[in-house]
């Protein structure tokens, strides 16, 4: 099985407190488009509403293949199987200043 990570940086995997996989960054980054749509003022603050569509820089299947990526895109692509995200909340793996190094797990 080919794992192609599609976020900006590496994601590490983690077992047991040590980390055991590097998924490297591709070079090619899926995102979700984001539009702001002006919502006017309340209360003198300025408010907009941002909505999430377009998944870009997603390939298309691929036998034999998963593609890493983002929470926010996986949240996007509720159809395909073969996209997987890395769980950044129960699963996230953090460094002494709570940084998040990796992950102990997946999201399908």
């Amino acid at each position: 099985m080919e794992f192609i990570n599609l976020t900006p940086h590496t994601i590490c995997y983690f077992e047991n407190g040590n980390k055991v996989k590097e998924f490297p960054f591709s070079g090619l980054v899926a995102r979700v488009e984001e539009e702001t749509h002006d919502c006017g003022f309340s209360n003198s603050l300025k408010v907009v509403k941002k909505t999430y569509d377009s998944v870009v820089n997603l390939p298309e299947s691929k036998e034999n293949t998963i593609y890493i990526v983002s929470g926010m895109v996986k949240s996007a692509i509720k159809y395909r199987l073969d996209v997987i995200a890395p769980d950044t909340g129960d699963g996230a793996v953090r460094n002494e200043k709570g940084q998040i190094i990796g992950t102990t797990q997946f999201i399908v």
